[in-house]
């Protein structure tokens, strides 16, 4: 795991992240072959070090307010056949499996190495569906508590809810985790984008638990994917405030826009979603619409600290199954 380099190819382009410097260059298709035929070739690697920004790289270990965040990709697998997964229905397009315990160790000691001793640590259990590994996240969180209980850390998981038990729920509860929890919107909505493997309904095993979810954990985020556009978007984010979630975040899956028509359909929803804000705002107290917050206070306060907007290979860092180094945890594949 503790290679200082990595290569992957994405959307046809072959890249070369330096882990120790936090930085990625393209790189050709024969120099990609070479280095998988002749891991830590020095020619191609010093040729890359060489072009190497020292000023973007330097890490500042006092006065920094950064939240640094670790996406603990556990599960190379998943219970979901999301119709838009881009991770290829969570096995990334390779071997499915599950993190081994001393893989999450490792990358949890080689990220708090790169934290500075003042900020905060976040914790990010990803997969496919992390549920399926609970056991490694919860020895995780016990391995940081203890080896790390002086420093400022926090946790999270994003999951599809379908694997939450009471006593899952309970031990998140305690360790004050931020759940976002995948739903797309209404049932019928939910059911035809996130299907899951064993045919059962996908939306009542993904809200069986919400009420004791919400009840028992301070943050719990619906986190949706906004996929045809031919849908209300409007309802999809009355459907989920109406379940009791206090805060909404439906993203448009603008990678899969086909066309000008896609696009203008998307649009028109957006405009009609901008009045239904407008008219929830003038009839309730809250404003559950999370995106719009930070968005809005990234206008009207530029200064705040916004988590990670976005700090990828700088103050993110993303690890596999099998402990391999990411700078995002959408180049896992």
């Amino acid at each position: 795991m503790m290679k200082n380099y990595h290569v992957y190819t994405t959307k046809e382009l072959n890249i070369l992240f330096l882990t120790d410097y936090k930085q990625a260059f393209i790189i050709s298709k024969e120099e990609k072959e070479i280095m998988e035929q002749i891991p830590d070739n020095k020619e191609i690697l010093d040729k890359y070090i060489s072009k190497v920004n020292i000023q973007d790289c330097k890490e500042e270990k006092e006065g920094e307010d950064k939240v640094w965040g670790l996406y603990l990709c556990i599960a190379n697998t998943c219970n979901a056949m999301c119709t838009y997964c881009f991770a290829h229905q969570g096995d990334y397009g390779k071997q499915k499996g599950l993190m081994k315990q001393e893989t999450a160790f490792l990358a949890i000691d080689f990220f708090m190495e790169k934290v500075p001793e003042d900020c905060n640590a976040s914790f990010i259990f990803f997969g496919g569906e992390p549920l399926m590994a609970y056991d490694i996240i919860k020895q995780s969180c016990e391995y940081i508590k203890e080896k790390y209980q002086s420093r400022k850390k926090s946790f999270h998981i994003t999951t599809n809810g379908t694997l939450l038990t009471e006593e899952i729920i309970n031990y998140f509860s305690d360790n004050n985790f931020t759940i976002g929890l995948s739903i797309d919107g209404d049932k019928e909505t939910h059911n035809k984008q996130r299907p899951l493997v064993n045919g059962k309904d996908s939306f009542y095993e993904a809200t069986k638990k919400l009420p004791y979810l919400l009840s028992k954990v301070n943050r719990v985020v619906a986190r949706g994917t906004y996929f045809d556009f031919n849908i209300d978007l409007c309802k999809c984010y009355e459907e989920l405030i109406n379940l009791g979630f206090r805060e909404v975040d439906i993203v448009p899956d603008i990678l899969d826009i086909k066309d000008m028509d896609d696009m203008n359909r998307l649009l028109n929803q957006l405009d009609r979603l901008h009045e239904y804000m407008l008219e929830y705002t003038n009839n309730h107290d809250d404003f559950p619409f999370g995106l719009f917050i930070t968005q809005m206070r990234k206008l009207f306060i530029p200064k705040i600290k916004i988590g990670y907007s976005c700090g990828l290979g700088e103050i993110i860092y993303s690890i596999d199954i099998k402990g391999n180094i990411y700078p995002c945890h959408r180049h896992s594949s």
